[in-house]
C-alpha cells in the first residue's frame, strides 16, 4: 500500500527480525534492506505468533548458551522497539 507519503506497509517475518539480530547469512544485507525501510518511513506488521517465535527463538539461544540472558532481553526489547504491529 502506497500512503501520500509514498511510504508502504511490510509484513515481516520472525526469522528476518532474528537474522539481523542472531547474525547469519545474508545479516548484512537484511539490515540493509531494514534501514531502506525505515528511511521509506515504512509502516511494519507481523502475524500475531511473530511474539511467540520470536521469544521461543530468544530462549533457545539462551538455554542452550548462544547468548547470555542480558543479549536475550536486549534484544527482546529491541525487536518490540521497532513498532511492529501485530495484526
Amino acid at each position: 500500500m502506497n500512503g501520500p507519503n509514498n511510504s508502504s506497509v511490510i509484513c515481516v517475518d520472525a526469522s528476518l527480525v532474528l537474522r539481523m539480530a542472531l547474525g547469519g547469512p545474508y545479516r548484512s544485507a537484511v539490515r540493509e534492506l531494514w534501514s531502506q525501510w525505515v528511511e521509506q518511513g515504512s509502516a511494519f506488521i507481523a502475524p500475531p505468533l511473530f511474539a511467540f517465535e520470536v521469544t521461543s527463538t530468544l530462549w533457545q539461544n539462551v538455554y542452550h548458551h548462544r547468548i547470555s540472558l542480558e543479549r536475550g532481553q536486549a534484544i527482546f526489547k529491541n525487536i518490540f522497539e521497532q513498532g511492529i504491529t501485530l495484526e
